[in-house]
């Protein structure tokens, strides 16, 4: 395809789509797969074996400062659009799961660490301590109301007074 083909490839239209990013839209695999095949860049190749670079420039969320497309503001990347639509149909292709996987290592984990998982921990580990002492006290309370004769407890009336419910209970 020449004369135009790739410029094309890179036209907005009026919803801020690109012939790939429309078709994930509307669930086209065979073409958002034709696409790829045609934007992806041979480096080298050797018999059977070559490598193949894929522009992500449609595909990723990152924006580039001055890419014509990335200008528009409801322009919207292919994975944006699988992530906000749920768009099922391409959650198992090689591209968005490699590209989430290395979206996760680089920014996601870190930022799961920081802010749940380790607030988490020091929250479990602060309630144990405090579920421990607690325990310890209430042994110890225990153990010396168990001592405590009940004629030492009991009033002339033969019940308890509130100041002593009040110790023994907190």
């Amino acid at each position: 395809a020449s004369g135009g083909a790739s410029t094309s490839l890179n036209i907005v239209n009026d919803e801020g789509q690109t012939p790939l990013t429309l078709a994930v839209t509307r669930r086209n695999v065979k073409m958002f797969q034709h696409i790829l095949r045609y934007i992806r860049q041979t480096s080298w190749s050797y018999g059977g074996a070559k490598m193949v670079k894929t522009p992500l420039d449609q595909i990723d969320t990152y924006r580039i400062p001055g890419h014509p497309i990335h200008t528009s503001r409801r322009w919207r990347s292919a994975l944006e659009i699988v992530v906000e639509r749920e768009v099922e149909e391409f959650a198992d292709m090689d591209i968005f799961i490699n590209l989430v996987t290395d979206k996760w290592n680089r920014f996601g984990l870190r930022v799961y660490a920081t802010q749940f998982l380790l607030p988490y921990i020091i929250y479990l580990l602060l309630l144990s301590i405090t579920l421990y002492l607690r325990a310890q006290v209430s042994q110890a309370e225990w153990e010396r109301l168990a001592n405590t004769q009940h004629s030492q407890l009991v009033d002339d009336r033969g019940g308890w007074e509130l100041g002593q419910w009040m110790t023994y209970m907190w």
